[in-house]
């Protein structure tokens, strides 16, 4: 088994929360659970993962502003790949759901949130023995 305690930030594309009039970004901190069946740390792995996020919703071309908290569980499934001398990557991919995630209005405009999550990612890291 693995935990992982992290804090985390992300500028969210354009192409991902497809409104082309606003900038949204957000910052949180969460924490993973994730369970390696087949070897100590590598291959396969399934897990949770839990998440408390400050999501900032800015009006284009204004400093209208909006800020949203959420907390958000989901699962996640990947693979760890070591690479050499504990180097390691880690494709996975995690799915979950937003408490809280509610439609912002800015001006005569509103920004449409979505509170389900789809997030893939690749972590490079170090393991320490």
């Amino acid at each position: 088994m693995r935990v992982d305690l992290g804090v985390f930030g992300l500028h969210v594309p354009e192409f991902v929360h497809r409104q082309p009039e606003f900038d949204v970004a957000f910052d949180g901190y969460g924490l993973k659970w994730q369970y390696f069946p087949f070897a100590e740390q590598r291959g396969g792995f399934i897990g949770f993962d839990a998440a408390y996020a400050r999501s900032r919703v800015r009006l284009q071309g204004t400093q209208l502003t909006a800020r949203d908290n959420q907390f958000a569980l989901g699962v996640n499934a990947g693979v760890r790949v070591e690479l050499v001398g504990g180097l390691y990557v880690t494709p996975w991919l995690g799915i979950g759901y937003a408490f809280g995630a509610e439609d912002l209005s800015l001006a005569d405009h509103t920004f449409s949130a979505n509170p389900w999550l789809i997030f893939p990612a690749v972590h490079l890291g170090y393991r320490l023995r």
